[in-house]
């Protein structure tokens, strides 16, 4: 068995003879005193980058001092990207909600093919720039880097927090960095905790906002779509996020080992 349901452990203890009669609501009653649940996994993930500690509390301190970088023309952004989003259709349109009836929609859909997003979060304001290259690779992603410096131009210099994606530290993106003579820094997560990485939140709820449930009828509305949304988003939503997790309170999760899991 690999998901347990008190109906189905009641059954196996009866099988192995743990009781000889028991019932379901008793085997739920035992395992709420004992706060155990069967029913639910978590997932734990661990970077065994060897540079880790140095690496996140790098990290942090551009996230602790974002506003002051700010004031003095030293801007701090995270990147991320989506790829392969599934642009689907419906042959029928939504029939739109009514006093107790949900929005019903068709169950069968249409592919329009699929976009790409790359998503900037600017740390200390929150606002977003966002560009739909048709892929993900390194020309696109210096090519959105360019457009998005232009924006800057009396930024003395400009920070960027990312991931290790392939394509962010290829010999293109390198080469392209020295080009910039100092003026674009890139600073990476360590291997393996992309979490760390504040763009991995701007663009979850960015999608939840603009992207999730939305119907499309061609391809060509996403770059429009990205667009007109991430305008919205700026204009009405945009804030930075309250990120706790600090320096210090990484030296004591790291010596202490108080995440849940206990890894």
């Amino acid at each position: 068995m690999v998901r347990w349901t008190c109906r189905s452990l009641t059954a196996r203890l009866v099988r192995d003879q743990v009781f000889t009669a028991i019932h379901y609501s008793s085997v739920f009653l035992l395992l709420d005193q004992a706060d155990l649940h069967p029913h639910r996994l978590l997932y734990w993930k661990r970077s065994h980058d060897p540079d880790f500690v140095a690496k996140t509390v790098h990290v942090l301190w551009y996230y602790e001092h974002a506003q002051a970088l700010a004031a003095r023309g030293q801007p701090v952004f995270c990147l991320d990207e989506k790829t392969q989003i599934q642009l689907l259709g419906r042959q029928e349109p939504d029939l739109p909600m009514e006093p107790g009836r949900p929005l019903r929609r068709e169950h069968e859909y249409v592919r329009h093919g699929v976009g790409n997003l790359l998503l900037i979060h600017d740390v200390a304001a929150g606002t977003l720039f966002g560009t739909t290259p048709d892929y993900n690779r390194s020309p696109q992603l210096t090519q959105a880097l360019e457009q998005h410096v232009a924006l800057y131009p009396k930024a003395r210099r400009l920070h960027y927090i990312l991931d290790n994606g392939p394509t962010h530290d290829s010999a293109h993106t390198r080469a392209w960095l020295r080009r910039q003579q100092g003026r674009v820094r890139l600073h990476f997560t360590p291997t393996g905790a992309s979490w760390l990485n504040q763009g991995e939140l701007a663009l979850s709820s960015f999608s939840r906002r603009f992207l999730r449930d939305r119907v499309w009828t061609h391809r060509n509305q996403f770059p429009a779509h990205i667009q007109a949304s991430i305008a919205q988003h700026n204009r009405h939503q945009a804030h930075p996020f309250d990120w706790s997790f600090t320096r210090n309170r990484f030296h004591q999760w790291n010596c202490c080992r108080t995440s849940s899991t206990g890894h």
